[in-house]
């Protein structure tokens, strides 16, 4: 194989960047500065027709090149104080000796989620990349993790130490990629300028998010291009503070503590269905209504089945009077009301016979339906401003369609203590929880645990389907939660997350519930 001149490419490569990054010979540059010159250029020579000098000294002599011809020094600093014509890039580049056929068209950007670059790596071959590098001094051999190696201070591959903003023409690569990997499009020009601002934001709140929790990872998703008020708008609920319910709706019998296991997951045991996508739709109390369902009916000894979400969605109205809350469709809901909605309808259709639609987009569609029949406003809040009738309850509920057999006939709520939820989950199967998910919008993978999350603002319900313990580099154990969300299984760990158990973490340990069966 063919090595490549890098000579060439040290002193000839200067490309200002947009918000100020440069190409800058001996003092740093960035390699996707540098694919844009070989583009340029035309192509590169070999390493023997243009061997590298500029470091080297002893046997092999060094050379003092000139700065290429439009170094920048305001972007740079100073040029070198001495050099020598005859060992520059004017005098040493000879297009002639370009490698025939070995045309650079372009160059992309892979996003930070460690898993797609290491699928990118095995897919395209070896790739350019850049980090903090002070502590490699003296590294001989081993994994390399340091206990402190600041992310946002790269100096391998780049200026020097020098802390660069983000340059506008990465992230617009980057941009593009995300839209392209996410099929997003917008409707204007103003609308695309909007969003890519958004996104840079993201960016940076990503950034700083990771440098803050070393044992979370945060990344760039389908969210990225929302700010945190849509997010909070469009995918979470309006945040209520917890019901509190009456100490009989409390289940009394707490098994036996002393055999919980370390670790258990109820999706090795087959009663968890695969991961659901609410899109923008706050009807996620509805998704974790219905897995609790669909988790009971299995335990049960039936098929695991997928319910209607949108049944619920569409059909549910139920209010409790006592404590102000109430099912609101795509604007939230608590998953205790709707166990109620479906013992007093009678049962639930199945997915297939009543499908999802209210948060979904693209080529499968998107329904509009009205307010339930009893939708309460003063609870609730103003009704979406437009329906489509014949997508709504009244004409696609089906109750001859209703499962045979299952039948809701009451809800139990779980203590706050987070042993006796574990012993509940290992005896009953996966259960109903909420929690403030706020900055979960970007979470990854790892333990979810931040600093300050309110856990009396409840605006996100999911199901919890088991727990485990991770161990730290220090060799503490750190127990967790496993929980399914319902936004796709390109957000955080194929759909799931974990968050720290035993502290009441953003609340998810404050509304706990479960449905009862009829026996079968």
């Amino acid at each position: 194989m063919a090595k490549l001149g890098t000579a060439g490419l040290v002193f000839v490569t200067v490309f200002a960047g947009l918000l100020g990054n440069a190409d800058c010979g001996v003092f740093g540059g960035w390699p996707y500065l540098a694919f844009q010159y070989i583009k340029r250029v035309g192509g590169i020579e070999k390493e023997e027709d243009y061997p590298y000098c500029s470091g080297l000294g002893g046997e092999k002599g060094t050379c003092f090149p000139c700065p290429a011809p439009a170094y920048n020094a305001s972007m740079c600093g100073p040029a070198v104080s001495y050099c020598n014509e005859t060992e520059s890039c004017g005098f040493r580049l000879d297009k002639s000796k370009f490698i025939p056929g070995l045309q650079v068209t372009d160059w992309a950007a892979i996003d930070t989620n460690e898993t797609t670059i290491a699928v990118q790596l095995m897919k395209i071959g070896p790739l350019s990349v850049a980090l903090n590098a002070v502590l490699l001094q003296f590294y001989h051999r081993g994994v390399f993790e340091p206990h402190f190696c600041d992310p946002k201070s790269l100096d391998h591959e780049r200026l020097g130490e020098l802390d660069m903003p983000v340059d506008y023409h990465y992230v617009y690569h980057f941009a593009s990629q995300w839209k392209h990997e996410h099929n997003r499009r917008y409707k204007t020009a103003d609308e695309e300028k909007a969003r890519f601002a958004t996104f840079q934001d993201n960016l940076l709140k990503i950034e700083k998010l990771n440098a803050e929790y070393s044992g979370t990872e945060f990344a760039t998703n389908q969210f990225a291009d929302m700010s945190e008020e849509e997010f909070r708008s469009k995918i979470l609920m309006r945040p209520r503070p917890p019901p509190q319910h009456p100490r009989e709706r409390y289940l009394r019998d707490y098994g036996e503590v002393n055999d919980l296991p370390e670790a258990y997951n109820w999706v090795d045991h087959g009663a968890v269905t695969p991961i659901k996508d609410q899109g923008s739709a706050g009807s996620c109390w509805a998704f974790s209504t219905i897995e609790n369902l669909e988790g009971q009916w299995f335990l049960t000894k039936h098929p695991l089945t997928n319910l209607s979400v949108e049944q619920v969605v569409d059909c549910d109205d139920n209010t409790d009077p006592k404590t102000g809350n109430a099912d609101c469709g795509v604007f939230g809901g608590w998953p205790y009301l709707a166990f109620q909605y479906i013992k007093r309808v009678g049962g639930i259709e199945k997915e297939e016979d009543y499908p999802y639609c209210s948060g979904l987009g693209g080529e499968k569609g998107t329904c509009f339906p009205c307010p339930a029949p009893a939708y309460n406003t003063s609870m609730c809040g103003p009704a979406v401003s437009y329906c489509n009738e014949t997508e709504s309850c009244g004409f696609r509920l089906d109750k001859s369609k209703f499962i045979p057999g299952l039948q809701v006939t009451d809800w139990a709520a779980i203590d706050t203590n987070e042993t006796t939820i574990a012993v509940q989950l290992m005896k009953i199967g996966p259960l109903s929880v909420a929690l403030n998910a706020v900055l979960l919008q970007f979470y990854h993978r790892g333990v979810f645990e931040p600093h300050f999350c309110d856990p009396k603002s409840l605006d996100h319900a999911v199901l919890l389907t088991g727990w485990g313990v991770e161990k730290t580099i220090f060799g503490e154990k750190k127990p967790y939660w496993i929980v399914k969300n319902s936004w796709g299984k390109k957000w955080g760990m194929d759909g799931y997350f974990y968050i720290k158990r035993g502290v009441g973490q953003c609340g998810i340990n404050t509304q706990v519930a479960t449905a009862i069966l009829q026996k079968t």
